[in-house]
């Protein structure tokens, strides 16, 4: 897990709304840090980053930006995820249809999407965790 830590610039923040299971909005903000290190944030709460705070932020780079899996702005002393507790619920959910599911594939199903919400739970508890040591 990275940490990177500067002044957001370039912020760019944006939404969209998806009506796949009732209504649900994820928000993005895109910002550099420090005017070099391009960071995305996704979050089912709008990240609080404006232009010109101190942010720390945990994540993981690839062939782009890196991709936080949380925050903290220092500037307005608020921290965020990328909706580790919406995963674990979401987890929950998945084998709990596992569990009750009379026919086999939708059992499978919850099973692999209840796998994949706890791994992606776990990293984000990672990322949270390696903020720690940053305070406010």
């Amino acid at each position: 897990m990275e940490t990177l830590r500067g002044i957001a610039t370039g912020v760019i923040h944006s939404s969209l709304v998806t009506g796949q299971f009732g209504e649900s909005v994820v928000y993005d903000v895109t910002f550099l840090i420090d005017g070099s290190s391009v960071v995305s944030l996704e979050s089912s709460r709008g990240p609080m980053i404006t232009e010109g705070d101190e942010v720390v932020v945990a994540g993981t780079f690839g062939n782009g930006p890196m991709r936080a899996l949380a925050y903290k702005n220092i500037s307005k002393r608020k921290a965020g995820n990328a909706g580790m507790w919406m995963r674990l619920y979401g987890a929950g959910v998945g084998f709990a249809a596992y569990c009750s599911a009379d026919a086999h594939f939708l059992g499978g199903v919850g099973a692999i999407a209840g796998v994949w919400l706890l791994v992606s739970a776990a990293r984000i508890g990672m990322a949270v965790r390696a903020l720690k040591g940053d305070s406010f």
